[in-house]
């Protein structure tokens, strides 16, 4: 009976980790691209984005792993994407004694989005949210451990996740892509846009 129940969890947990996997490109063919479910054309900032081509020319990606995929992530494009968060963070003026300056992150966040009252609640409780637990979630193995990577993604899940509804569409992929993300934690958003290279 207990090798019966090992079976049956190693099976439930198998396919929970399988749920929670980046779709392939051709499982999102037809699908909606994510961004178009909840607007955020303002919540990166300007600063981030003439940030971000100087830091991809200074962290370009890694040729692609052979063979099929693992599971695990690369180490290689970890480090690209833990060190290019990094220098985006660092180049915008947000990274202040080797962490995140959390005074910076909200002047530069919140003065785009003054006018949309409701995004601005939702991105400052993202923040203080992030704020207290992107630390647990920097892997002190790799090169650029300033947590900006860990901290942007919380952000921008949190934010995702607690749309306003003027900037969320209802469509059923949008629906789809929120129960998603409900149900698996770790799963970047970036990794369910068709256009997303892994």
């Amino acid at each position: 009976m207990a090798q019966v129940l090992l079976l049956v969890v190693s099976v439930v947990v198998a396919v929970a980790a399988d749920e929670c996997m980046p779709p392939k490109p051709e499982e999102m063919k037809g699908k909606m691209d994510p961004w178009k479910c909840c607007d955020l054309a303002k919540f990166f900032p300007e600063k981030m984005a003439d940030s971000f081509s100087t830091c991809r020319e200074k962290h370009p990606l890694p040729p692609k792993p052979s063979g099929p995929p693992s599971g695990k992530p690369d180490p290689e494009m970890m480090k690209m994407f833990t060190c290019a968060a990094e220098c985006v963070f660092t180049e915008a003026g947000l990274i202040k004694g080797g962490k995140p300056d959390k005074e910076a992150i909200k002047k530069v966040f919140i003065s785009p989005i003054k006018d949309n009252k409701e995004l601005e609640e939702v991105t400052n409780t993202a923040l203080d949210k992030c704020y207290d637990s992107y630390v647990a979630e920097i892997d002190t193995s790799l090169e650029c451990k300033s947590g900006a990577l860990e901290l942007e993604k919380c952000m921008l899940r949190e934010v995702y996740m607690n749309c306003p509804k003027d900037n969320w569409n209802d469509k059923p992929d949008c629906v789809d892509i929120k129960t998603k993300l409900t149900k698996c934690p770790k799963l970047h958003i970036l990794s369910l846009n068709p256009g997303h290279k892994e």
